[in-house]
């Protein structure tokens, strides 16, 4: 034993084990293969000692006492210090056990701990309960490491020990691939080795190809972003559109909008930049209209542990929150349509602020949420806050164009999948470059649907809208009076009455009008009136 060297060993587990396939009953091969599995991170040891235990014929409990042995002797080297007393307290014992971890090292954060994979150049998470598992079966020599309660409480020291939960925060931007680590530089994305450094929690499944545009997707997208005729006729009744050719030459511009609008969203989603727009994504529209498959796809780019679904309407639980804290992406499928969004909750987790979360029998924690929030539905969320700092924090993408169950192509989404996944990482790439330069803009689309949303939950906003408000739009040089505050709000509360709407009450009417863009002001008179409104006499 005295040619180890700390960290020699962990990665050389393969290679000796496909030697002793070839010959199982050398003992020395049989011995390194034993220092291989006791040099790697607890957690990752049961898989490989239950192959060894496999190829040589013999049992699992057999091997693990094996292991524990090299393991205190790999230990005596790499810390330069004797086997702990057998009085050690649970402080004593946790710093020992992070002694033995290879560079660089344990991080505790988001609940869970973290060990950097080299080879891979990700970090990976063990859960509490499981390491506290491997550090008793470690040290169940020591008297107070006997007892679960015991395990547990090693573990949560330890956890406070080592625990840095802005660690992840820290990191530059990118994500990684096998290829290496994808970052931007100037304004362009950049590869470069892996590293620590990078703090990378996940790579992509496929790698970027930048040679080709993913055809059938973005054609697929063109044709949902796109209304039908009808729709478009529809509007030139209504005299949106002089004519047919300017709706769809309008719509067409639209669609392009929103596809380098997506494009953007999908890049910064994976270099986890979203949320530092505070946007949460909303792919709205009717069914069959290819959203559901568009969250999809972008799933299939990325590691399963970097995505969770945690509903808006489920935000106002810390077990649910914790759920947030180091993914990279929070995927809605779909959405209750009676429940409102707990709006406080939300805004803080589209925001970044600092939240608390817990995991069940683990230990409390802050974090800064940084999932990127995408949300799929066929009607609007239902929403009791209706300010304007509620309706900041979405970004909707419209997808008009649906197909009945009988027109879907069900192959569709297997040839994307197929073929287009490398080019969509590719595009999604351009899109981030896109996002550095032009920034991320709402598209006209956006504010439609927006004003749609508000009309349905705002009924301030729906009755400014209304063909029969009885107010009407004033210019300061207009000769007719502005609207009297009060005479606003009973023509207000005549439509509510009309409509069966419940009105809201005089203060958060006069709120919702000035959020609306049409603040009170007193006139010379002292008179509380509202000046880009009048009556009409």
């Amino acid at each position: 034993m005295s040619q180890i060297v700390p960290g020699q060993y962990a990665e050389q587990f393969e290679a000796n084990f496909a030697k002793l396939e070839a010959d199982p009953k050398n003992i020395k091969l049989f011995d390194i293969c034993l220092l291989c599995i006791a040099d790697t991170y607890g957690p990752f040891q049961d898989e490989l000692v239950k192959r060894l235990a496999k190829l040589v014929g013999t049992s699992v409990t057999k091997v693990r006492p094996m292991v524990a042995t090299m393991g205190r002797q790999l230990t005596y080297h790499k810390t330069g210090t004797a086997p702990l007393d057998e009085s050690a307290t649970h402080s004593e014992i946790a710093a020992h056990y992070y002694a033995t971890i290879p560079a660089p090292g344990l991080v505790a954060c988001g609940g869970k701990f973290w060990k950097y994979q080299h080879g891979i150049g990700t970090w990976k998470a063990t859960e509490l309960d499981k390491l506290a598992a491997h550090i008793g079966g470690k040290y169940s020599i020591y008297q107070y490491c006997r007892k679960r309660g015991d395990y547990l409480g090693i573990t949560k020291t330890l956890y406070d020990q080592v625990s840095d939960e802005s660690f992840f925060d820290d990191g530059p931007s990118g994500v990684m691939t096998e290829a290496g680590f994808w970052r931007l530089e100037n304004d362009k994305v950049v590869c470069e080795e892996p590293s620590p450094d990078h703090r990378a929690l996940f790579a992509l499944t496929v790698e970027p190809d930048r040679t080709r545009k993913p055809d059938l997707f973005l054609q697929t997208l063109w044709q949902a972003f796109l209304p039908s005729n009808h729709h478009m006729q529809n509007e030139v009744r209504n005299k949106r559109f002089a004519n047919l050719g300017m709706a769809q030459m309008h719509y067409m511009t639209e669609a392009a909008e929103q596809t380098i609008a997506l494009q953007k969203l999908f890049g910064a989603t994976l270099f986890g930049l979203l949320p530092k727009h505070e946007k949460a994504v909303f792919l709205y529209g009717v069914g069959g209209s290819f959203k559901s498959k568009t969250l999809a796809l972008l799933r299939k780019l990325l590691d399963p542990n970097a995505v969770c679904s945690i509903s808006p309407l489920e935000l106002d639980s810390e077990y649910n929150v914790a759920a947030l804290a180091n993914k990279l992406v929070n995927m809605v499928p779909e959405i209750d349509g009676e429940k409102p969004v707990p709006s406080a909750a939300f805004k803080a987790v589209i925001s970044g602020d600092l939240m608390k979360g817990r995991v069940p029998f683990g230990v409390p924690f802050n974090f800064t949420p940084n999932a990127a929030t995408w949300c799929n539905g066929n009607f609007y969320i239902t929403t009791r806050d209706t300010t304007a700092a509620f309706w900041r924090r979405w970004f909707i993408i419209r997808f008009w164009t649906g197909k009945g169950e009988g027109e879907r192509d069900e192959s569709l989404m297997d040839r994307i999948a197929e073929s287009e996944l490398s080019a969509i990482v590719g595009w999604a790439f351009e899109g981030v470059e896109r996002l550095q330069t032009e920034g991320l803009t709402v598209t006209q689309t956006h504010n439609d649907c927006l004003a749609e949303w508000q009309d349905a939950f705002n009924s301030v906003r729906a009755w400014l809208h209304s063909d029969d408000s009885s107010v009407f739009l004033r210019t300061p040089e207009d000769a007719r009076p502005a609207a009297k505050s009060q005479e606003a709000f009973n023509r207000y509360k005549f439509w509510c009455s009309n409509v069966g709407r419940k009105p809201m009450g005089r203060n958060k009417f006069l709120a919702s009008m000035g959020e609306a863009g049409h603040p009170v002001v007193r006139n010379e008179r002292g008179e509380s009136t509202i000046p880009t409104l009048t009556t009409g006499y």
